[in-house]
């Protein structure tokens, strides 16, 4: 046999594999050369752990080496250039809710202004040095579990940060069960002092379910207010469970609020001493308020009878059967977008026999209880309707039963240009009304200048507006029309609107004469 060298590690196994057994003499010799590899082993260790220590003494010069590098090259970084009066300004428009329209800035912890104070040292010295970022103090339930700490000590915390300026506050929903946990009733009450001492500085005050406890912490009884720059007060129940007893505030000073939005209108209305000639927005909700005084019409008249300047008006369940017995008619020039809802036991009709509305430009009536009818409602409408002087230009109503009865206030609508008939029954007579007789003069015709015509979610006979559409689409036959008259109708709407096969045909046969027709297509109509 020949000695096998060090290294033939194939050649070893082959003979570790076979059945080959060395005699003495090659016993002695196979002893020497494991002794010698013994040795060589040693050896190769010893270089490895030699090289091994090299090699951490290069890895550490290179982590030197390249954290050196890296602080060199952030000194290079343009943003240093930046003074930090530039940089809080850009952190500015990381909070500006202009960036997203209608977007609410819910604090979390992954995004403004907490996220940007945690990227380095000095962008947190320079976030907590601008006040600017710390004036939306926007919380809701998620609060706790994004920041794991309680929300009532991020109030505090976000007024302190805020420095003088003026801040917006807003108490979403799922507050009223933190703060009426025991284990947070301490961090409540003080939290709440020290808002209701530094309320002089809001500028807006939204609060939703938590309303009760809130107002009464930071409103007590015998205290008097100070909110000078308030300009918009809202506060808006979003669960059916209310407190049935009546609130008693202390005072409020607002003589700069713009836009009101509240619940039970008249204990807020004691408790705010304001300028009402300021006022741009109201909404009066008494959707579940029992009490006769509040849920009057005379209550709803006296305060409009002191906004001027009114622009916008929300009213919601406006009469509870109460009747307008004190008041007279109220005139609002200035009102020009007037909403309204109602159900069948709170029919509006009594409003609009007490209001006038001379300026009013669009108006939604909004039925809240399952589609009905509400005898004389369009006569009583078209007798409101008839008192503005300036062109209502939007007519929506929802869930109404529409027939031959209500067609009278077609009569008023000369400017009406958008005709939103959302989720109600239209009866043919209805729609008659807008039907334009044979060789009337255009002038002459219901509703002369319509644009629009929708009907989402409503149940109408195809038929009949067939007619309709037909007549306002043909020119005219009266010899005194110029003969470059165009029909004003350019868009039909019937989203939604269940349609056969009869109806579909029906409606495709003037669609290449509007500008508009936005229909839903099902399989049953095809």
């Amino acid at each position: 046999m020949s000695t096998s060298t060090p290294t033939n590690v194939a050649h070893d196994l082959h003979l570790h594999a076979s059945d080959y057994m060395p005699d003495q003499c090659e016993k002695e010799s196979l002893r020497a050369v494991v002794t010698d590899q013994d040795t060589t082993l040693r050896d190769l260790d010893a270089r490895i752990a030699a090289l091994e220590v090299q090699l951490l003494q290069l890895l550490s010069e290179r982590q030197d080496v390249l954290r050196s590098s890296t602080v060199k090259r952030a000194l290079l970084a343009p943003i240093r250039k930046l003074a930090p009066e530039i940089i809080g300004q850009i952190f500015e428009l990381c909070t500006n809710d202009e960036i997203v329209p209608g977007a609410r800035r819910i604090i979390t912890a992954t995004a403004a202004p907490i996220l940007l104070s945690q990227v380095c040292k000095k962008w947190r010295h320079v976030a907590l040095m601008t006040p600017q970022l710390w004036t939306n103090i926007a919380l809701e339930s998620t609060t706790r579990l994004t920041l794991q700490v309680n929300p009532f000590i991020v109030i505090s915390e976000w007024l302190r940060r805020s420095g003088a300026l003026a801040v917006d506050v807003y108490l979403g929903d799922g507050l009223d069960k933190v703060c009426n946990a025991p284990k947070n009733a301490a961090a409540f009450r003080t939290c709440m002092g020290v808002l209701g001492d530094e309320f002089y500085r809001c500028r807006s005050f939204h609060v939703t379910n938590s309303f009760p406890t809130v107002l009464a912490a930071i409103f007590p009884v015998n205290r008097c207010r100070d909110a000078s720059l308030l300009r918009d007060f809202r506060v808006i129940p979003t669960t059916s469970t209310l407190p049935l007893r009546p609130l008693v505030l202390g005072q409020i000073t607002a003589p700069n609020l713009e836009s009101i939005d509240v619940y039970r209108p008249s204990t807020f209305f004691d408790s705010l001493c304001m300028d009402y000639s300021r006022l741009r927005h109201l909404r009066w909700n008494t959707s579940t308020v029992r009490n006769d005084r509040e849920s009057s019409l005379d209550a709803l008249a006296h305060i409009l009878e002191r906004c001027p300047n009114l622009e916008e008006c929300e009213i919601v369940h406006p009469s509870h059967s109460a009747s307008a017995t004190e008041k007279s008619v109220v005139s609002v020039p200035s009102l020009k977008r007037l909403s309204l809802k109602f159900t069948l036991q709170a029919d509006p009709s009594p409003l609009f026999s007490i209001l006038h509305t001379p300026g009013l430009e669009s108006l939604t009536l909004e039925q809240t209880s399952p589609i009905s009818n509400i005898p004389g409602f369009g006569g009583a409408l078209a007798t409101f309707l008839s008192g503005s002087s300036a062109p209502l230009r939007t007519l929506r109503m929802t869930r109404l039963v529409l027939s031959a009865d209500d067609a009278a206030l077609f009569g008023p609508l000369k400017h009406v240009e958008t005709l939103d008939l959302n989720g109600c029954f239209v009866q043919p007579a209805f729609l008659g009304g807008l039907t334009p007789r044979d060789g009337e003069h255009p002038d002459a015709w219901a509703v002369p200048r319509l644009e629009t015509l929708s009907f989402g979610a409503s149940m109408f006979p195809a038929q009949a507006l067939e007619e309709v559409v037909q007549k306002r689409l043909a020119k005219p036959t009266a010899p005194e029309v110029d003969v470059k008259y165009r029909p004003h109708l350019k868009a039909l709407k019937l989203s939604q609107c269940r349609l056969t096969g009869d109806d579909m045909r029906i409606v495709v046969r003037f669609a290449e004469y509007l500008e508009e027709l936005d229909v839903i297509i099902t399989a049953e109509a095809l």
